[in-house]
């Protein structure tokens, strides 16, 4: 038995089974907004559920490094372990179709994205050290300012308004901040992380250069949610416009993120 082809059919299942997971979720999140029966938020939720336990057995079937673990499976895994946590403690099943149709985007790329080895290679082992830790702490304060503005967006649209049995402002005001305070330190740390990698290295490249100046302006949005999610107030242009502004820099960190295969490594000059 070839040991190699049977784990890529293993990993092309759970990797299918994770998709149709949260698509199934995306779905039946949509039906529940219309129609709002609590019987669809629970299959939702179990479909999340499903997709989560794929991502994790995936992972620990693969036997890689965390370094080499691809940077839209480590966020999937924080996104879900985030929301499913969150659902459970606040009921934010209003969340579920951004949670849910995010896990359908990153699971589809699986079929349409297939990036290679990353070449850019750290200059010694410390700062490879300090650019994984570095990239554990982004990720996961990308993913935790990801369901902050989504929430922020949705308290935004009901203005103060309850719109149904599992969903009140007062939960969604407590949750942005919350996940305000989680994303802050972690960009925080991901930039003191990233200094520490330079001070290793001995010189700064204009890759390394582009890096501290993308976790700086992170770190800056962060910080400026965190004063907004304090006063639980989530209407009118400034608000708007953190939420906009803080969208589009993530798309942007994310896209690029998505140039490389692997959690460490980052732009290259040559």
């Amino acid at each position: 038995m070839n040991t190699g082809a049977v784990a890529g059919q293993l990993g092309s299942f759970l990797a299918d089974l994770r998709f149709l997971a949260c698509f199934g979720a995306l779905g039946l999140y949509g039906a529940w907004i219309s129609v709002q029966r609590p019987g669809m938020v629970g299959m939702a939720r179990l479909g999340l559920v499903v997709a989560f336990g794929a991502t994790v057995i995936a992972y620990a079937l693969s036997g890689v490094p965390p370094g080499t673990l691809p940077f839209t499976d480590f966020f999937l895994f924080v996104l879900l372990t985030m929301f499913l946590i969150l659902e459970f403690m606040f009921q934010m099943s209003v969340l579920g179709v951004l949670v849910s149709g995010i896990g359908t985007l990153v699971a589809g790329l699986h079929y349409v994205w297939h990036p290679g080895a990353t070449t850019f290679k750290a200059p010694n082992l410390a700062v490879a050290y300090w650019w994984l830790l570095r990239d554990l702490a982004v990720t996961t304060g990308v993913a935790a300012l990801t369901l902050g503005l989504g929430t922020a967006l949705v308290l935004f649209y009901m203005q103060g308004r309850r719109t149904g049995k599992l969903v009140h402002p007062n939960d969604l005001r407590d949750m942005v901040a919350l996940l305000a305070r989680g994303a802050t330190p972690c960009f925080f740390f991901g930039w003191l992380f990233e200094v520490a990698a330079l001070v290793q290295a001995g010189h700064a490249t204009w890759g390394e250069l582009w890096t501290v100046s993308w976790l700086t302006l992170m770190l800056a949005a962060a910080i400026a949610w965190l004063v907004q999610a304090e006063r639980r107030r989530f209407s009118g242009r400034r608000v708007l416009g953190l939420i906009v502004g803080s969208g589009v820099a993530l798309l942007a960190y994310s896209s690029e993120r998505l140039l490389f295969s692997n959690l460490t490594g980052g732009p290259h000059f040559p």
